[in-house]
């Protein structure tokens, strides 16, 4: 399987647990006062920015693959271990602050990925979901049920 990233694929992995485990033990709601075209742009930039990563389209295509592979593991183990640390936060008390990181740090990951790759439709993909997910975020006030 010369497509798939494996790496791209545990860091989205890695993405998703804390908000699978969160969304099983936590009902919320979520009142967003975002429109409907960026609740949509959101959801095309995440499963396209996911998918994306999960396609080996530029780390594997140079000819270097460690000068490429090491800053690329080491960054994003950096930013999905902050992402992780900001969950714990944000689990123990909701703010403002904890969720813009919580929207900051994915978006990060997708765009950095992508330019270190030269992976420029996931640059795409990540700069919309940063744009959408941030103005969401913004835009979004949580109440528990």
């Amino acid at each position: 399987m010369d497509w798939l990233n494996p790496f791209g694929l545990a860091i989205v992995l890695l993405i998703l647990a804390p908000n699978i485990l969160w969304a099983m033990r936590v009902r919320f709601q979520s009142v967003t006062l975002a429109g409907k075209a960026i609740q949509v742009l959101e959801q095309i930039g995440r499963f396209g920015s996911m998918l994306l990563m999960c396609v080996s389209l530029g780390i594997f295509e140079f000819n270097t693959v460690w000068d490429v592979l090491v800053p690329y593991l080491l960054v994003n183990s950096c930013l999905l271990l902050l992402y992780w640390l900001f969950w714990a936060f944000f689990w123990h008390r909701r703010t403002a602050g904890k969720a813009r990181m919580l929207a900051i740090l994915p978006s990060a990951i997708f765009l950095f990925s992508g330019l270190l790759t030269l992976h420029w439709l996931l640059v795409v993909c990540g700069a919309i979901f940063a744009f959408a997910h941030l103005t969401i975020t913004y835009r979004t006030q949580w109440t528990e049920r």
